[in-house]
Order: structure tokens, then sequence, then C-alpha cells
């Protein structure tokens, strides 16, 4: 059960997002495999590390409680519990932590230096470490999410392939964009009850605009970015692919307002989906 929980506490269950995104900025780059698999080992480490980190200050920041007002079990995850409920140390997330940053920095040690890589890997490492203690504090962690999730895996991947272009830039900020509002649909149950929780989410939440609503504009959006970045000739135009992952979006919007914890899942299918039906499109079309 230590074993479980401590897996639980890791969010390993984000590696399939790792695993597209790095693909989408390879395959964006002219693709190579070895580039690929450095890139998704790189960007996972940073990512747990963070989850580490995150159950271990949120408990410290007193999100996680449990209290009534404490943080919400996901229908994905219930790392948020672990260290309350004594299943976890704070001790155990700390050198977790530390050993998923140890070991993202040498697999980016592999790679020869350049200045854009380099550039890139800071930018992950610093969203990882400064997401908990700054970003979700000032309510903020969407453009975490964005410049990490998003820009970071894509655009690292791309540079592992070849130097940095505006290609690699516009396929990071389709993917942030999608990463970004992600967290704030992931954050609609805990804006209802967790007073130390705060994000766009509490914004809309008070406007009183239905979730559906919001993922709407998410859907809309990253397409009509999408179609203006390959009109100027950012992306290729076999990336719009994209495009077939509307029916599941449809069915998404519709779960949200009826049942939200299927409509968060089948929002985070759809998510991946959009980079996995890029990436065929860019290197079938």
């Amino acid at each position: 059960m230590k074993l479980k929980d401590w897996v639980i506490g890791g969010r390993f269950f984000a590696a399939p997002w790792i695993l597209v995104n790095t693909l989408f900025g390879a395959v964006l780059a002219g693709f190579h495999l070895g580039a690929w698999m450095l890139a998704f080992g790189t960007m996972l480490c940073l990512l747990t590390a963070a989850h580490y980190m995150n159950a271990w200050r949120d408990f410290a920041r007193g999100v996680d409680t449990l209290q009534p007002e404490g943080s919400v079990a996901k229908v994905y995850t219930a790392a948020s519990r672990l260290i309350p409920e004594g299943r976890m140390t704070t001790r155990c997330a700390e050198i977790s932590a530390l050993a998923f940053f140890l070991i993202a920095f040498a697999f980016f040690l592999l790679a020869p230096f350049r200045l854009d890589r380099a550039l890139i890997f800071i930018l992950g490492m610093a969203m990882a470490l400064s997401y908990s203690d700054f970003w979700k504090p000032m309510g903020l962690p969407e453009p975490a999410l964005f410049m990490g999730h998003g820009m970071a895996t894509c655009t690292f991947a791309f540079a592992l392939v070849q130097p940095l272009t505006v290609v690699g830039a516009a396929g990071g900020a389709l993917l942030g964009l999608w990463a970004g509002f992600m967290t704030t649909i992931d954050q609609w149950i805990d804006i209802k009850k967790v007073e130390k929780a705060r994000s766009l989410a509490e914004l809309v939440f008070v406007s009183g605009i239905k979730i559906s609503g919001l993922w709407w504009f998410i859907v809309t959006s990253s397409l009509v970015m999408q179609l203006g970045f390959v009109l100027i000739g950012w992306l290729p135009r076999g990336s719009l692919l994209t495009v077939f992952c509307l029916p599941l979006a449809h069915l998404a919007g519709i779960y949200l307002d009826a049942d939200l914890d299927k409509g968060v899942l089948l929002g985070l299918l759809c998510m991946w989906l959009f980079a996995v039906f890029g990436s065929l499109g860019v290197m079938v079309l």
C-alpha cells in the first residue's frame, strides 16, 4: 500500500499527456525517436517532481487538510489526501521531489548544450519549483501550466531535434492553451469548497457562467488559434487533423453540466487526443 500511495502522490497518470505533448514538438521539428524519448523523460521527471513538491507545500500551506474546507479528491486522483490522511509523510514527498529534479537534470545533461535547450529546461524547472508557493497562492495556476506543461514540453522536444523556431513556439502555445484552461476546469470542484484554492475558476464561478461555456471557449479558442497559425505558416496544414476531436468535445460539453466527473475525464481525453491528432496530421498529411 505504501508503494501504491507513493505512485498516487506522483500523479503518474499525467505521463500520457507529456508523451504526446513532446511527440507533437518532435514531429514539428522533423522527428527523431531518441530526441523524443529524452524530452519525454526529462519533462516527465520535472512534472513528477512538481507533483510531489505540490503535495508537500499544499499541506504546509493548509490547502490539503481533512477539514471540510480541505482539498477534494478528484475522480482521477486522490493525491491531495495522502499526507493529511497519513499515507505519505512530508519527508517522503520532499525526498521524492528532489530525486526527480536530479534525474531530470541528469537527462538534460545527456543532450549537447545549446542555449535554447538550456533556457527551455530552466523554464520548466522554474515552473515546477514556483507552482505551489507562487502561482497557486497568487491565483494564477493557468499561466504556470501554460508555460510548463504545454510550452516547455513541446518546445524542449522541438529543440532537441533542431534549434527552436517560431514553429515550435506556436506548437507550444497551442498545447499551453489547453494545459492552462484545463486547470481551470480541474479547479471547478475545489473552488466551491476549498477556501485557499484560487484560480480563474473563481471568476467564472462567481460570474454564473456554466462550466460548459468555459469548455467551449477552450475548444473554439484552440481551433481558431491553430487555424491562424496555419494561415500565417507557423504550423503545417496537416496539424488541422485536430478537428476530429470535435465530436468528443461536444460529448464532454454535455457531461460537464450533467455529470462533472465524467465531463472532466472526457475533457482530459479530448486534450490528449488533440496532441495525438495534431502529431498524426503532421506526419501523414
